[in-house]
């Protein structure tokens, strides 16, 4: 990451705004290799030896130093602070890893060190959402089930939980997805033809095109919700229906 010399924020290339890193230090570059962890444990009277309870991970934070070309030229300064100054998580990519994804905002304090003839460079803290990177969003399009099987690759290093988009396609009826490796389940009962179902596996909910009419799909469902475990994920279908799936790989280091 701290090799790159160009990166992307809100979808903005570094170079457009004529922002380029710097590496201060010199020499050897320095970056978090897993995330801040804190062991969260108890203990009582008489006994050495705390309770172990979790371990709780930090999101990522990392200092990030740029300077601005032609500066002076440019007289953009403005322009750069407010494509920097989010008030939500945007992403952010570096050229030496495009296809990893930090969700992250500016956080804490910001500097501007300059000699006063407009020549100098900015330090900022980011701070991710998460302590992870992610790739960018992958999707598997229109897969016609019939009682058959297809595969969902995970390349991270986390299990994952997609989202997953639904139609019934030839009648009423059930659909169910298995994950042939966990023995995971997900079904839907009584869906109406061509009903659409959104699927947020990672947030639990269900959302059906129909419930302006007052059909929700929560009693119809058997609780199961799906997760991707590292590696290859076999699903088997049963029922009519398309699906659409969504999901993004989650690593621990860049």
């Amino acid at each position: 990451m701290r090799e790159s010399i160009n990166f992307s924020f809100d979808n903005i290339a570094s170079e457009d705004m004529g922002v380029y890193i710097v590496n201060e230090g010199g020499g050897l570059f320095e970056e978090s290799f897993l995330p801040n962890r804190s062991i969260i444990e108890t203990k009582s009277a008489n006994r050495n030896k705390p309770y172990f309870q979790r371990v709780e991970s930090e999101p990522l934070e990392f200092e990030l130093s740029f300077f601005i070309e032609q500066w002076e030229d440019r007289n953009n300064i403005r322009q750069v602070a407010k494509w920097l100054f989010k008030d939500f998580y945007k992403p952010l990519t570096f050229e030496s890893n495009p296809d990893r994804i930090f969700y992250a905002i500016v956080h804490g304090n910001s500097s501007l060190l300059h000699n006063g003839r407009k020549e100098g460079y900015v330090k900022l803290t980011i701070r991710c959402d998460s302590p992870y990177s992610y790739s960018h969003p992958l999707i598997i399009e229109d897969i016609e089930s019939g009682n058959s099987s297809f595969s969902v690759l995970n390349s991270g290093d986390m299990e994952i939980k997609p989202k997953m988009w639904i139609t019934k396609t030839v009648s009423q009826g059930d659909i169910s997805l298995t994950m042939v490796e966990s023995d995971q389940t997900f079904t839907l009962s009584n869906l109406a033809l061509n009903e659409e179902v959104f699927v947020d596996n990672e947030h639990e909910e269900l959302i059906s095109n129909l419930e302006n009419l007052g059909v929700y799909r929560y009693s119809n469902h058997n609780g199961e919700w799906l997760t991707f475990s590292v590696d290859e994920n076999t699903l088997l279908t049963q029922g009519d229906f398309k699906i659409t799936i969504e999901y993004q790989s989650i690593y621990l280091a860049d």
